[in-house]
Formats: C-alpha cells, structure tokens, sequence
C-alpha cells in the first residue's frame, strides 16, 4: 500500500501545537459522528442539528470544537512568530483543516482554508528569485506531500464554485500532470490522473469565451481516447484490475457529465463533439460494482454526486442512495450527508422544472461552496 501522507504528518506534531490540536479535533469529531448519529443516510437530522436538540451535550462534539478553537489559536500564533522558521507543521494543519470541515459538512468553510493557505504560501513561504529566505521544509517528504493534498482539494473544491479557481502548483516546479500522477497513486482521491488533469483543465474554461474551442477540443480528444481498461492493468496487483476498471468508468463517465453541465450553454456542435453520453444505467451499475470494503470505495463521493445528479428514475436514484448510503456507513463525514440532501434538491427541482437548466446552475444559483470528496 502506498504512503498515507495524513499520517505522515504526525512526525511533525513535536514542533507544531496547531498541527496536534487539529488532529485531536478531527478525531473527536470522527468519533462523535460513529456514536451519535443515525446510520440512516435519508435523515434529514443533521449531526449538527441533533447535537443542539438532545437534552445533554455530546463531549465529543464539544471535544471537536474546543480543540478547532485551539488549533486555529496556534496557528495564527505559528505565523506570527518572527522566530519560526519552519511552517510544515502549520501548512498541514491547515491542510488536515480542510478534511474536518469536510467531515463536518463539506460546505463554505474549507474554502477559506484554502484561499488562506494559498496566500500565505505564496506572499511570504515561497522564496523570491532574489533571495533564499522563505518556505523551508524539514519534513522527509518535502513538499510533495503538500503539494499533492492541495492539488486534489484546489481541483475537485473548484468544480461546484463559481467562478472556479485554476490550480497553480504551489511549491514545486513539477508540472501538473507529474503532480496528479503523484496523486493517483498516493492519495485517498485515486483519481486517474488524466481526468483529474482533464477537471483542472475544464475549471478554466469561460463562459462564451471563443478563444477557448481549442482547449475545449483537446479535452473532449483525451476524454474519449482514456481507457479505463488500460488504466486498471497498469497496477502490478492483479487482485485490483476489476475493482480498477470499474473505478476508471465511473470516473470517465463522471467527468464527461461534469464537462457537459459547464459547457450546456456552447452550441450544439461543440457540446455533442465533447460529451458523447453512454448508458446512465451501466455507469450506475459500474459504480454499484465497487465493494465497499474495496480501498478505492471511499473515493466515490464526486463521481457518485456528479452521476445522482443526473439520474431521472427512481431505480437509478436508489441505486445512488445506497452507494451514498454505504459511503455514509464507511466514515460518517458530513459531506456525504450533505450530497445525499443537495441531490434530493436536485431532483426535486429538475423534476419540476422538467429539467430546463443544467443542474449545475442550481449549484451556482445557491450559492454554497460544496467539496463532495
């Protein structure tokens, strides 16, 4: 098994109070969401919401916000002393940040986190072509680590944010593929790195921009020239080929369906040359076919939102309830919770409308910065 680079991190503890703190805060809340929350995924009682109606407070709730207060105490304090030289332990409690707003919820929160850490990396961590002052990294695994977190969370973040920001590397001077290749293989996302690079790509498009046919073209030519086929027999594990190539087809489809809601409004040639729709039905049953003790499971929250938003029958929509259902049942996060609740208001509202506008743009319209990883 590869690396987990989160628990890497814990190397850097002994110099960072912030980092120690997060973790704690993580952990209390992991624990709060397998202790009391319900295991029903169609609740619509949010974790939060039953911790303010029970009659005693949750220690554990309680636990996770007293140490967030503590880490976020630590922090600004790290940044602001002239004396700390080294902010490895601070940039990845900032990263590990994002994963418990995630846990928490998914929404708004971990955006600040990262427009925060962007700016502080890149106005005073990163050194000048002048000087050799600025970021320094102890941590064995430089930045690399670092680098790829940001990267899933700059790319996957920025697709239900309008406007979407493009992903710059932030510490290195690899290029974005090798960075997402990186990733791939390092990472809880596991997304194929050419479609994760195809989403970075996509992110950037905008609206009613002529000078943009070309990327356009080039990302509906590597969207239909990926093999999913060809993906999973890249891994040396045998055992993981089927699980791989299911993977890669929930992904592809995912994607494809991702780049025809941002680009509904081109016209009908362009849209058809980039999103040739297959079969919702067999992507569905792809994403069915991933066992949930399977180590890639955990990372279907994107495309299982991005494909339930499409869905138009109730077999499908179930189908995608009980994915989410299991995902929910895997580690409790909020922001599986909450895609489940964003998809029902999707349905809702395309049924309704009989589906006259790009379910993205009720996303936009409402105006919540949603992470669904």
């Amino acid at each position: 098994m590869p690396t987990n680079p989160f628990k890497e991190f814990m190397r850097l503890i002994p110099a960072s109070a912030g980092l120690l703190h997060t973790i704690i805060s993580v952990a209390a809340l992991h624990k709060a969401q397998r202790q009391h929350t319900l295991p029903d995924i169609d609740s619509s009682i949010t974790p939060q919401q039953k911790f303010l109606t029970v009659s005693a407070p949750i220690p554990e709730f309680y636990d996770a916000l007293l140490y967030k207060q503590q880490a976020l105490y630590h922090l600004r304090k790290e940044f602001l002393d002239p004396n700390v030289c080294n902010h490895d332990g601070a940039i990845a409690s900032m990263l590990v940040f994002i994963w418990l707003e995630l846990m928490d919820s998914g929404r708004d929160s971990w955006k600040y986190h990262l427009t925060a850490l962007r700016g502080i990396v890149q106005a005073a961590l990163v050194p000048t072509a002048n000087s050799d002052a600025g970021f320094t990294s102890t941590y064995w695994s430089g930045c690399e680590y670092f680098e790829m977190i940001f990267a899933n969370y700059e790319i996957l973040g920025s697709t239900f944010v309008k406007p979407s920001q493009p992903y710059q590397p932030l510490f290195t001077t690899m290029s974005t593929m090798d960075i997402l290749k990186l990733c791939e293989s390092q990472t809880w996302v596991g997304c194929p790195a050419e479609l994760l690079h195809l989403i970075s790509l996509v992110n950037t498009i905008p609206e009613s921009d002529e000078h943009c046919i070309t990327l356009k073209s080039y990302v509906a030519s590597q969207l239909r020239s990926f093999s999913p086929h060809r993906w999973s027999i890249a891994n040396s594990n045998i055992s993981h080929m089927m699980p791989r190539f299911h993977f890669a087809c929930v992904y592809k489809e995912a994607i494809a369906i991702y780049v025809s809601q941002v680009t509904a409004r081109w016209t009908a040639e362009q849209f058809s040359a980039v999103y040739v729709k297959t079969l919702l039905d067999s992507t569905i049953q792809h994403l069915c076919s991933i066992n949930p003790g399977d180590p890639f499971f955990k990372a279907l929250v994107w495309p299982a939102f991005v494909i339930g938003a499409e869905a138009r029958n109730e077999d499908q929509r179930k189908a995608i309830l009980e994915v989410t259902g299991h995902l929910w049942t895997a580690w409790r996060a909020g922001n599986v919770r909450n895609a489940v609740h964003v998809l029902k208001e999707i349905w809702a509202r395309g049924d309704r409308e009989n589906w006259s506008t790009p379910w993205i743009e009720y996303l936009y319209e409402w105006g919540e910065d949603w992470m669904f990883v």
